[in-house]
This record gives C-alpha cells, structure tokens and sequence, in this order.
C-alpha cells in the first residue's frame, strides 16, 4: 500500500507541472486555489456558504423541535461517539469546500475538465429556453434529480464507487450532521454525473437558487433523528426522513433501495422504493471507519478505488490496513 501512495504521489507531482511549465491555461482551470489566490478568493460563491450555513441551522433547528434536545445532533456533541466525531468534522470540510478543493487537487482537475466540456459535443439546451427562473429551477431539479438517482445507484453497485461513497454509510447514527459525512473524493467523482443539466442542458445557477436553499435544507432534514414518512407525499415524490433512514440501514433486507436524494421518484419507476418506519440500526461492516484515525479514514478509499475493485479477503485487507497504518 505504501508503494501505492508513493507511486501515485510521484505521478500526480509529474502532472501537476508539467501541466503548470507546459500548459498554463489548463493548469489555471484545474488549479485555481495555486494559479492565482487573489483571483479565486475573490470570486468564491460565498452566497452558497451562506446558503449551506443557513441549511445547517435550520436543519439543527427543524430537527430540534420534532425529537428534542435529548435525540438532537447538538446533544450528541456533549459527549460524542467516533461517529458523531467524524459527522462532525467532515460536514465542517464540506460546507467550507476543503474537501472540495482537496478531491480536484487530488484527481488532477479530471472531473471538472470532464463536467465543463460536455456541452461542447453537442447543444440540447432546453433548460435556458424556458422562459422564467423558476420554471428552469423546476426542470434543473426534476432532470438533476434523474441523474442523481444514476449516479447514486451506481456509487453501490459499482464496487469502485462503493469503495468511495462507502464512508458516508459508516455512520453508525442518523444525524443532521451526517449529511455532509464524505471523504473529499466521492462528491467530486459524483459531479461528474449530476452537473450534467448545467453543462449539457442549459441550466443555470442563478435559476437553481430559487429552490437550492430548499433543497440543502432537505438534505439535513433526511439525515436526523426525525422518522416521519411524509405520507403520499414521502412515498410518491419526495425523499422522506423514514425513507432515507431506509437507505442507510444496516440490515440486508433494505440494501439497494431509496436512492433519491430530494425527489423518491425515480426509485418507484425503477422499483427501488422500500417502505418501512422501523430501522433502527445503521453502518457498514469495515475495519476501517471509525476505528482509525480521520486522516487515515481519507485516504482508505482513495486507495481502494484504485487498487481492488473486486472484494479482499479478511486477512489481506487487514494486513493492507496495517501497512498503511504504520
């Protein structure tokens, strides 16, 4: 494993400057953060900071007032669990972006490269005919939604992916602030697939604010302690806490259902969709997540995204883990 990480150190370190001596501009695009500061600090959506901030707060709040101080993500802080912790901790990089700028850095700019040329294959851009910013936001949600049922499906059937998105399944408690439990891979390699509306079709950011503060608010709200199924509303076209809870069980028998992150659509045309208001239990089986150190954490599922897309054998895992541990 040690060679692994000081193989791939060694490549990304050729790439990155070669393409900073050789291709400038290409380097200015995938590495703004190093290209120019000034310019990068300057032009940051700070407007989406704030958003995801607010979300945060009302989700902590929302989530307060349904199950009370003692089941509330803020009463676990008192006396935290390691997943608590790592709940915690990678929602604070997430909503900062550090995670963000780590997997772009980390990936060499690939997927941004890979999202920002779609559209120059070819041109459907329907979403920026349509005439008002909330019917774009409307249509940007309902395509975006298809293409994150995929992308999320995928991330548990793929074992590549698993191996990256995995880690968000390792909480072993629904929490607010497990809704940003991520390593700063597995979002970049997914934006990949659901920034598609805005590259390939048209959308906008600017359309996409009238329902994206909606919309992070959702995310927190499916990831506390709240348990409410929403009713027709929660089985037919949102995602409900109950059926997100769903997905996050550790039990066999919901394995590969609810993949919808807002809407719970997708999953009943696809036959995902299961109902039950009775989960109590959650998290992966692994030797890893929240057992080890954060740092550690991180950098386990880089390595197994590349090195063993086909399942290890207990004691040639455990021995991969204890190489790099040491």
């Amino acid at each position: 494993m040690k060679k692994f990480f000081i193989t791939y150190s060694l490549i990304w370190s050729a790439v990155f400057f070669t393409l900073f001596l050789w291709v400038p501009e290409a380097f200015d695009k995938a590495f703004p953060l190093f290209s120019d500061p000034t310019q990068f600090i300057s032009t940051y959506r700070y407007k989406i900071l704030l958003i995801a901030i607010g979300g945060l707060f009302g989700g902590l709040l929302i989530e307060l007032w349904f199950v009370g101080w003692k089941k509330s993500a803020l009463n676990k802080l008192k006396n935290p669990t390691p997943s608590t912790k790592r709940d915690f901790w990678t929602c604070l990089m997430n909503i900062l972006n550090i995670w963000k700028l780590i997997g772009y850095s980390i990936f060499l700019g690939l997927p941004y490269f890979a999202g920002s040329h779609l559209s120059s294959y070819t041109d459907l851009r329907f979403i920026a005919h349509i005439p008002t910013d909330f019917g774009k936001a409307l249509t940007t949600l309902f395509v975006m939604s298809f293409f994150e049922y995929w992308a999320h499906r995928w991330s548990h059937s793929f074992r590549p992916l698993w191996e990256l998105h995995k880690y968000h399944h390792s909480a072993e408690e629904m929490s607010v602030f497990a809704a940003h439990r991520n390593n700063p891979f597995s979002g970049v390699v997914m934006s990949v697939i659901t920034t598609i509306p805005f590259t390939f079709f048209g959308a906008t950011l600017g359309s996409f604010f009238w329902i994206g503060g909606v919309r992070i608010l959702h995310d927190y709200v499916i990831h506390s302690e709240i348990k409410n199924d929403w009713g027709w509303w929660g089985r037919w076209v949102f995602t409900s806490p109950a059926a997100h809870r769903v997905h996050h069980s550790a039990e066999e028998k919901h394995f590969n259902s609810n993949y919808g992150f807002f809407i719970i659509f997708w999953d009943r045309v696809f036959g995902t969709f299961i109902h039950d208001n009775n989960v109590t239990t959650f998290g992966v089986e692994d030797p890893v997540y929240n057992k080890k150190p954060l740092y550690f954490e991180m950098l386990w599922p880089l390595y197994t995204f590349f090195q063993h897309p086909k399942p290890l054998k207990n004691n040639q895992e455990k021995e991969d883990i204890e190489n790099l541990a040491s």
